[in-house]
């Protein structure tokens, strides 16, 4: 893929990132690839965060219309970062082993609420 140089103005600012790289492939186009090839671009709890901040800052911009994700490496993605998971549900006072249940639901917290 050639390099993208096309940079829309923008109403408000990029948000950071860490885990994923952003470009602009085209006009109105943000082109978001994930960028964690040695762990096959599993997504932890704050590339989830992160991921949740790019859409909605894709959804509030007026110049962007289409969003399109990938990956670096040879996987697009494993799915969920499920050492950094543990780690957060250990610090949470709940660790789940394999076929453990214990009735409940985890969920990602919206951190603006």
């Amino acid at each position: 893929m050639a390099s993208a140089d096309f940079t829309p103005k923008f109403e408000t600012p990029q948000p950071p990132s860490k885990y994923c790289v952003l470009s602009y492939p085209a006009s109105n186009v943000l082109l978001v690839r994930l960028n964690r090839p040695k762990d096959l671009n599993c997504i932890n709890m704050d590339g989830h965060a992160e991921l949740d901040a790019i859409w909605q800052w894709m959804d509030a911009e007026p110049n962007l219309s289409v969003g399109v994700i990938t990956g670096t490496g040879r996987a697009f993605c494993a799915g969920a970062d499920l050492k950094g998971e543990r780690k957060v549900w250990t610090l949470m006072g709940t660790t789940l082993k394999r076929g453990e249940q214990n009735g409940t639901l985890h969920t990602y917290k919206d951190r603006n609420a």
